[in-house]
């Protein structure tokens, strides 16, 4: 992308910003728009964003609800359709990528050799948080004490969870960053 059409879509992602802004809407709401697009557009692998989402929504899915809803209605468009997996460029890449996000190799103590061994953890680590987090849900996590869950299934401390910093401050700080010289 030629940095002309980087300056227009970064523009047009300020003004929107603003004006969700001024209408108070909830940050997580046109957040979470935002990426739908940029899936949509295919700018970013629905499984990297997903790997990234896990680890950060589910253990604070009971204080933060919408998001945890958005993030259930993105597991259900995109977790099962392994075309979706495969068929991105860069794909070891990416699934590398994954494998680094949530230590899947470390976790299944699994030396990777193939990318596909990684689709196959990755799918088995969601379905896994989400019982997990369900019988956490239910209070039936505590029952089996032996039975410690490889996911985060409360909250911990997370750098999403900064209720103090100005929305405005944060966009000053991402234009800032993307042009420097300005």
């Amino acid at each position: 992308m030629d940095m002309s059409t980087q300056k227009t879509i970064w523009d047009g992602v300020l003004d929107i910003t603003k004006v969700a802004q001024e209408k108070g809407s909830d940050p997580q709401l046109w957040a979470l728009q935002f990426l739908d697009r940029a899936l949509a557009l295919n700018i970013v692998p629905p499984s990297m964003v997903l790997a990234l989402l896990s680890d950060r929504i589910v253990p604070c899915r009971r204080s933060r609800p919408v998001a945890y809803r958005l993030y259930m209605e993105l597991l259900k468009r995109f977790a099962f359709e392994l075309k979706c997996h495969i068929a991105v460029p860069n794909y070891e890449m990416v699934m590398k990528s994954i494998d680094g996000v949530l230590h899947l190799s470390h976790k299944f103590g699994l030396q990777v050799t193939n990318p596909g061994i990684l689709v196959a953890e990755f799918i088995y680590s969601i379905v896994s948080q989400l019982l997990d987090a369900s019988l956490d849900d239910e209070g039936l996590l505590e029952l089996m004490p032996e039975m410690k869950s490889r996911w985060a299934t409360i909250p911990q401390e997370m750098e999403i969870d900064a209720h103090d910093k100005s929305t405005s401050r944060i966009l000053d700080l991402m234009r800032r960053n993307l042009h420097p010289l300005d």
